[in-house]
């Protein structure tokens, strides 16, 4: 989650960047467009690190999906372990989701970045 807080962090900083300081942006296009590629890697690797753990968590729901339930104990063993696999899958789904919107939108800054370095 902290990774994520960084990179939502990084990209607004773009954002604010090219908005707030456009002939800034416009000097230094170039530094910045190799930063973006930097961070647009960063944003790759977590997604595949996290869909991997994802996937892991999938595979752990499904195992406990098919646990007998044979008496009250496996009943309430099942529902607790359920719930915990159900609150992890929320979360790297959330993670997933919120890292896919940043990854759009630095492509959004790195469009505009060759904007500038093919119109000045």
């Amino acid at each position: 989650m902290k990774e994520l807080r960084k990179i939502q962090k990084a990209v607004k900083q773009y954002e604010n960047l090219l908005l707030e300081n456009q002939e800034n942006a416009r000097m230094y296009h170039e530094q910045y467009l190799k930063e973006i590629e930097v961070l647009g890697e960063i944003i790759n690797l977590y997604i595949e690190q996290t869909s991997k753990v994802f996937q892991e968590w999938c595979n752990i729901s499904i195992q406990i999906f098919v646990l007998p339930e044979n008496n009250i104990f496996q009943k309430i063993k099942r529902k607790i372990n359920m719930n915990i696999v159900n609150y992890y899958l929320n979360k790297y789904s959330y993670e997933l989701t919120e890292i896919g919107i940043m990854q759009r939108g630095l492509e959004r800054i790195k469009q505009r970045f060759i904007q500038y370095k093919y119109l000045t």
